[in-house]
């Protein structure tokens, strides 16, 4: 049986969706209810990652008040293809958020996520996984190869979210939309190109360039040195640590012109590599905490007409007061899961056939460990 067939369910006229977005620094929360026409919001919250990795009852106990509900879009890491929760086995849960530790020795957020599904699990929760870039049938093969990172399950969300507020300010359909996403997180930047309502390339927080905390794409002769490693380094090494002095707030960032300047001009770059994918978008649409700071948005647009003054530049639109905009487009997702709403999003990104790994498409000759 495939999976999108045991993914049939049957929903009221009624129905709550809760998105889940589990960031670098917050996790966020946001629960839509759907009845006919109307969306009523009855959960819009943000909790510390660290005190969710520590404690995954935390989050838990804000859903817990709202139960039952038709579907929760779960904390998905790298994504998986289209997935319950109850279906999911511990080596597809493995491979969206790998097994680790931090580099103090304490348990990973990761781990904590992993936690939080087991109890979910238990409790019968209608969780459901969603795919990364990576597992798109839109995105050819050749741009796969030996790639891993091409966008997180959390980034497809933003994507969903860019797609619903170019369809309604343009007044077209989802085949229709067209843009670069330039999504700036606390952690990663990630770049996604959308192409008559598909993705079709994408530049991962790990495989692009630099972001606030997240170094990007390592120098290979760089990577061969650094010996076995923790997954945390790929936190380290960004725009945050290129000073004597770490900058740990991005309220801090119009104090110091180098941190700004990696931050615009590795933004630039990311952008810039996928106008060769996708040579004629519609627009550079902007999603991300750091897109959310006065000095980076100013720059990057100022930039932008400078370098393509063809080319509009906006920030996406949001509705939460809190949650960030993957939690909205996670929500748009269970929507069309649920085929109440957005199915048109849901269909033209054509997550229900996503399939395979993040690691189909290594092709490096790797030395067996001993």
């Amino acid at each position: 049986m495939k999976k999108n067939q045991r993914l049939k369910i049957k929903y009221k006229k009624s129905s709550k969706i809760i998105g889940v977005d589990p960031g670098t620094k917050s996790f966020d929360i946001l629960g839509v209810e759907f009845i006919n026409n109307q969306e009523i919001k009855f959960l819009d919250k943000t909790i510390p990652s660290e005190k969710v990795a520590k404690n995954p009852e935390l989050l838990l106990s804000e859903i817990k008040p709202f139960l039952p509900v038709s579907a929760i879009i779960g904390p998905s890491g790298y994504g998986l293809p289209l997935t319950k929760l109850a279906d999911a086995s511990e080596n597809e849960i493995n491979q969206m958020l790998p097994m680790e530790e931090d580099d103090t020795g304490g348990v990973s957020v990761n781990e904590g996520i992993k936690r939080l599904f087991w109890k979910m699990k238990d409790m019968k929760l209608p969780v459901y996984f969603t795919p990364g870039v990576i597992h798109l049938t839109t995105v050819p093969v050749y741009r796969k190869l030996n790639r891993m990172d091409m966008g997180t399950a959390d980034k497809l969300c933003c994507v969903a979210l860019a797609m619903k507020a170019q369809m309604k300010r343009l007044r077209i359909r989802g085949n229709q939309t067209s843009f670069i996403l330039l999504e700036m997180g606390y952690g990663f930047t990630a770049a996604i190109a959308v192409k008559n309502g598909q993705v079709i390339d994408g530049l991962g927080g790990t495989s692009g360039f630099p972001g606030f905390l997240g170094t990007g794409s390592l120098d290979g002769e760089l990577a061969i040195r650094l010996g076995k490693q923790r997954q945390g380094i790929l936190f380290t090494g960004g725009a945050s640590s290129i000073t004597k002095k770490t900058v740990n707030d991005i309220s801090e960032l119009s104090k110091n012109k180098d941190v700004l300047k990696l931050l615009i001009e590795s933004a630039l770059k990311d952008i810039a590599c996928l106008l060769i994918s996708h040579p004629d978008p519609k627009e550079i649409i902007l999603s991300g905490r750091l897109c959310r700071v006065p000095v980076i948005y100013k720059e990057i647009i100022r930039s932008l007409k400078k370098l393509f003054p063809n080319l509009l530049t906006r920030r996406v639109h949001r509705t939460a007061k809190i949650a960030k905009e993957a939690t909205e487009g996670a929500v748009l997702l269970g929507a069309g899961i649920l085929q109440i709403k957005y199915t048109e999003i849901f269909k033209a990104l054509k997550i229900a056939d996503a399939k395979g790994t993040m690691y189909d498409y290594i092709r490096l000759k790797l030395k067996a460990n001993n």
